[in-house]
Formats: C-alpha cells, sequence, structure tokens
C-alpha cells in the first residue's frame, strides 16, 4: 500500500489528520443541519413546495402529474434527507474520534475515519466508471489522497506503538536519560 511521509508534502501527519478531522466535522455538520432543515421543510411546508413544483414545470420532466407521482417523490426525498443525516452522524462520530486519535496517537481511533474514506475512494471508482468527468476525477483523486493521508497516520502510530513508543519528549537540551544495568 502506498505511504507518505508529509501531509501535502510540508506538514508532518499528524497535522494532516487533524486538519482533515476539523475540516471534516465542521462541513459535515453544516451538511446535517442543512439536511434536517431539508427534512423539517418537507414535513412543514410540503403543500407550498408541491405548488412550486407545478409552477415550474418539473411535473413534466419528473413525472409528476399524479398524486401518486407526488407522494412517491415526497417519500424519496424524505427517505434520502433521512439517509444524509445518518451518513452526516457518522461522519461526525469519525472525525471526532479522528481528532481525539490524532492528538492522542491512538491508531484505534484513527481506524474509522480511514475506514469512511476507503469507502468514498471506492465509491468515487465507481462514479469514474459511471460518469467519466473531470468532476469524477478530481473526486476520486481528492478521496483517494486523504485516504492515503490517513492510512499513513495509521501504520506510523501502528509502528510507535509497536515499538513501545520510546520516544522521550523533553524541553531540556542537556536532558540525558538514566539506563540502568544490571551488575555482572
Amino acid at each position: 500500500m502506498i505511504r507518505i511521509e508529509k501531509f501535502l508534502t510540508i506538514f508532518e501527519l499528524e497535522t494532516g489528520g487533524l486538519f482533515i478531522g476539523y475540516f471534516g466535522l465542521i462541513s459535515s455538520s453544516f451538511i446535517l443541519i442543512f439536511c434536517i432543515f431539508t427534512l423539517t421543510k418537507i414535513f412543514t411546508e410540503w403543500d407550498t413546495l408541491e405548488e412550486s413544483l407545478h409552477t415550474m414545470r418539473m411535473e413534466k420532466d419528473m413525472n409528476l402529474q399524479s398524486p401518486e407521482g407526488m407522494e412517491l417523490f415526497k417519500h424519496t426525498l424524505i427517505w434520502g434527507a433521512a439517509t444524509m443525516i445518518l451518513l452526516q452522524i457518522v461522519c461526525i462520530l469519525a472525525f471526532i474520534l479522528l481528532i481525539r486519535g490524532t492528538r492522542m496517537r491512538n491508531p484505534k481511533q484513527i481506524k474509522p475515519s480511514v475506514l469512511l474514506f476507503a469507502m468514498f475512494a471506492s465509491m468515487s471508482v465507481l462514479g469514474l466508471f459511471a460518469r467519466f468527468s473531470p468532476t469524477s476525477i478530481v473526486n476520486f483523486v481528492f478521496n483517494f489522497y486523504i485516504f492515503v493521508v490517513l492510512f499513513s497516520l495509521l501504520k506510523k502510530f501502528q509502528i510507535q506503538q509497536f515499538h513501545g513508543n520510546h520516544i522521550i519528549i523533553t524541553h531540556n537540551p542537556n536532558f540525558i536519560p538514566i539506563t540502568y544495568q544490571e551488575k555482572a
């Protein structure tokens, strides 16, 4: 598997993990709020939305001329918004774990984000096959790069955890660790 040492060639992987975590947390929170707002609009103001659809003449394009077609469209919107709400909650939890795992150098907390972006990258590959456009190419490259960054961070923390974290962090440059040796 491809691994990298730096995020965007100049930042440490830990910085990249925190950036991805905070950016993902903020964007997923906005999307969650938008989906909740959309779902409440569907439930509270469906009649005005239905009139707007009729005035825009979208019923010809969407085959919504019958009441059954409008009900099907309403249920499709509800299920789509509910699915997006659940997906955004999962993303928010994964990004919170990514931030905590990066700060605590815990690979177990980074793994959900790695799996999430592996899923996003594989879905982007399907998007490439469905519609080969510049947007789908950029989407795939972006998701794959984020996956590689998080996978590299995960492996770095796993290696450090395996070797027992023999890293001494001190602010004193004259600090010399004391080792004990058995007398022969």
